[in-house]
């Protein structure tokens, strides 16, 4: 006798580790790497973010930072976030850098994740690389940063 579609399918889904939609908190652990210098001493960050799960392998993340949403993918318990552009930082007298930013890990289980995430800050323009050369940040520099978050509660 064969199964019906509707009942496996929930099952097949229930195998990942696809996260809860709601308030998540969300934790620096360790900088893995830091190519733009002493001049940028990044020690973490703590805060909070939303997750709306679309259902679909799919999930929307809201930073709650003045940054707009983005969308990631979620393969059975992994998890990726493309690169996107964060924001562009007017450094002042028309100096330009934009930062971009792409993460990626795995959900240990539907309410908890670990991950990396990759910023990587790059001059627009001559004005920009001037003032980066001297304060001694190289452009483009990276910070790789190890993280793990949980979820919080509901919407």
């Amino acid at each position: 006798m064969r199964a019906p579609a509707l009942l496996v399918l929930p099952l097949l889904v229930a195998c990942g580790n696809a996260p809860l939609t709601g308030e998540w908190d969300y934790t620096d652990e360790d900088v893995i790497e830091n190519t733009c210098s002493d001049a940028i001493d990044y020690d973490g960050t703590s805060g909070a973010f939303t997750i709306d799960n679309q259902g679909d392998g799919t999930f929307i993340v809201d930073p709650l930072d003045g940054t707009e949403p983005f969308a990631c993918t979620v393969d059975k318990k992994d998890y990726t976030c493309p690169e996107r552009v964060s924001e562009v930082l007017d450094l002042g007298g028309g100096a330009e850098a934009e930062l971009t930013v792409s993460v990626s890990g795995e959900f240990l289980k539907k309410d908890e994740a670990i991950g990396t995430q990759t910023a990587t800050l790059t001059c627009l323009d001559a004005g920009c690389e001037a003032a980066a050369a001297l304060v001694g940040i190289p452009s483009p520099c990276t910070i790789v940063v190890d993280f793990e978050a949980e979820w919080t509660g509901e919407l």
